[in-house]
């Protein structure tokens, strides 16, 4: 589909880009696909890898911050939306897998994991994600998968370390005192879009456009924004219906298989609590897409890899035992 929309795009100059871009994706699933099923008995250590590493993403981000080298909490890497939008997943994954990935101390090392990765999600002040995580804890809690005492830890101290992180800058919290009905010009974006909603319906603009349909540039308070800002607005324009009706066969694809294991298996092991978590994790996904996207994102689109990666890896551990 992307090569196609590359093909009929209206500005091939600006979206051959996407070519080598969201290959990463496809070629990520394929990658950790092998790998994961190569090494599926170390499942346990995979996803302690992965978790360590989304601390230490999350450390980086909330040092940066209260050192005023940025406004909100981000990587070396991203800006605070993929590192937000990041981090959200990685705090899923581990409220729903942090039982079973048992080792000495381990209760306390991820509440203090559960801790650091709120933290920075708070001080990135990506308010959709920061919802989107605070709403997955309390489904965790009402399910049993985090019990209320643990809970009331990562919000306490998650809380306590934000406002400490606040009080060592506060530049983006007066900016938003200031501008309390700042929508981050998604009003404008939205009015531009309408403006162009039926041209090119079918096969979109091609990838990477934005900057040279949106109709509305000179409106923006921000010059820098180079997106939709919305993952669905973003695909249509890009690829039009067809890309559109693509992007959901494939998030109801993953879905459809994460809900077909947990129907199947009811032990409940490590590999149904992952399997658990990367459902919710892609529920928060296609919510997150609403005011931002993972396709146009490297970072992003591999750590979604990742979990597809998993899930497979998960269903044919099981088609093998049967």
């Amino acid at each position: 589909m992307i090569i196609l929309s590359i093909i009929f795009s209206n500005y091939p100059a600006t979206s051959i880009p996407a070519l080598y871009k969201e290959t990463l994706l496809y070629i990520g699933i394929l990658v950790f696909g092998f790998y994961v099923k190569v090494f599926y008995k170390k499942m346990n250590t995979i996803l302690v890898v992965f978790l360590v590493s989304s601390v230490f993403v999350a450390l980086v981000g909330i040092a940066k911050f209260d050192l005023r080298f940025v406004n909100r909490s981000q990587s070396f890497s991203s800006g605070y939306s993929v590192f937000s939008l990041f981090l959200m997943q990685s705090f899923t994954i581990t409220l729903f897998t942090y039982r079973e990935l048992k080792f000495k101390y381990s209760n306390w090392i991820w509440a203090i994991t559960l801790v650091f990765i709120f933290t920075a999600l708070i001080t990135s002040l990506g308010r959709t994600n920061i919802a989107i995580a605070f709403i997955v804890l309390i489904f965790a809690l009402i399910i049993k998968k985090i019990d209320l005492k643990l809970a009331l830890i990562v919000l306490v101290l998650a809380g306590a370390l934000s406002f400490i992180s606040f009080q060592l800058n506060d530049e983006e919290i007066k900016h938003r005192i200031d501008s309390p009905a700042a929508l981050s010009d998604r009003d404008i974006l939205w009015e531009g879009a309408s403006l162009l909603a039926f041209d090119h319906p079918l096969l979109g603009f091609g990838p990477r456009t934005f900057k040279d349909i949106f109709p509305l540039s000179n409106k923006l308070e921000d010059k820098g924004i180079g997106s939709w800002h919305n993952e669905y607005i973003e695909i249509y324009f890009e690829s039009g219906i067809i890309g559109i009706i693509s992007y959901l066969f494939l998030i109801f694809y993953i879905f459809h298989g994460c809900i077909r294991y947990l129907k199947k298996n009811s032990k409940n092991d490590l590999a149904r609590s992952t399997v658990h978590g990367i459902l919710i994790v892609l529920i928060g996904f296609c919510l997150a897409s609403l005011t931002s996207g993972f396709i146009t994102s490297i970072l992003i689109s591999v750590q979604f890899a990742f979990f597809v990666a998993l899930l497979s890896s998960i269903e044919r551990s099981i088609r093998l035992n049967e």
